[in-house]
């Protein structure tokens, strides 16, 4: 069960970057609907999309390679300071919660009292 503080951080959480072969398929399914507007079927395109990736040389592929690893990058600065500013707030949450007002060390109510 997802609590509501892990439900919120979740939504706060820079998304994953995507990987070099999606970022193609973005830029590959916009070029597919002008071209291709008649055909909707998701397996159509990502077929399509699929013998062209493979078809791609190295050469080719390193632009979308280059801009992935640079969206990985930015991601992992993101998530490094997500992490720090969630440990800020957990330790301000502690700090900001009310100690008990109840003393411990005058017994009261204790039950191992002798008669």
């Amino acid at each position: 069960k997802i609590s509501a503080k892990d439900a919120r951080s979740d939504s706060l959480k820079p998304k994953r970057r995507l990987s070099a072969f999606f970022i193609f398929m973005e830029e590959f399914r916009e070029q597919y609907k002008l071209e291709y507007s008649h055909i909707s079927s998701v397996t159509a395109v990502s077929k399509c999309a699929s013998e062209v990736w493979k078809a791609m040389s190295a050469e080719e592929k390193a632009r979308l390679m280059h801009l992935a690893e640079i969206r990985k990058a930015e991601y992992k600065k993101e998530m490094e300071d997500f992490h720090r500013k969630m440990v800020e707030a957990e330790s301000m949450r502690v700090k900001e919660e009310p100690q008990s007002d109840v003393n411990d060390e005058e017994g009261e109510g204790d039950s191992s009292e002798e008669d």
